[in-house]
């Protein structure tokens, strides 16, 4: 069979398929976000599709969530057959979220944060840093300046 004769049967296959069940999926850009509530407006074929969830769940909880860039691609997931959609992956992230309790992970372009509640890792170990760099020690080998400040300049850059 030709590769031309197999596409005639994908598309006649698709096209019978969406006689009896909406798509599952789709391909589509980013035309708005709005974080506050959690969506996206995605554009596919000419269709608009409205409120596209950043978040699987509605339930007050946010666990992982995707935030992609306006105008990049993404592939949503319609939600047990309804006409609810969910981002699954993206072109290009603005940011991507992960929270388990009150412990958060949040990477952006411009930089990562690391909190456990009001704690920021980069700012501990920033912290740290500069405590031991005032440290004078009676005996042996003083800490590298330069060093110190390289480690604490490239954790204010991860910080962003």
């Amino acid at each position: 069979m030709s590769a031309n004769n197999d596409q005639k049967i994908r598309d006649a296959f698709l096209k019978l398929a969406s006689t009896v069940a909406p798509d599952a999926t789709i391909l589509g850009t980013v035309a708005s976000i709005d974080e506050v509530e959690g969506t996206c407006v995605v554009v596919d074929d000419g269709v608009t599709y409205n409120d596209v969830r950043l978040h699987s769940v509605l339930n007050g909880e946010e666990s992982i969530s995707i935030v992609p860039e306006e105008d990049s691609f993404v592939i949503a997931a319609r939600i047990e057959g309804g006409e609810d959609w969910y981002v699954l992956n993206c072109s290009k992230i603005a940011k991507w979220r992960c929270k388990s309790g009150d412990v958060v992970q949040e990477i952006t372009a411009g930089g990562f944060t690391f909190m456990k509640g009001s704690d920021n890792m980069i700012d501990a170990i920033i912290k740290f840093i500069d405590a031991f760099n005032i440290m004078v020690i009676a005996q042996g080998t003083m800490p590298d300046a330069t060093k110190i400040a390289e480690a604490r300049a490239a954790l204010q850059n991860l910080k962003g």
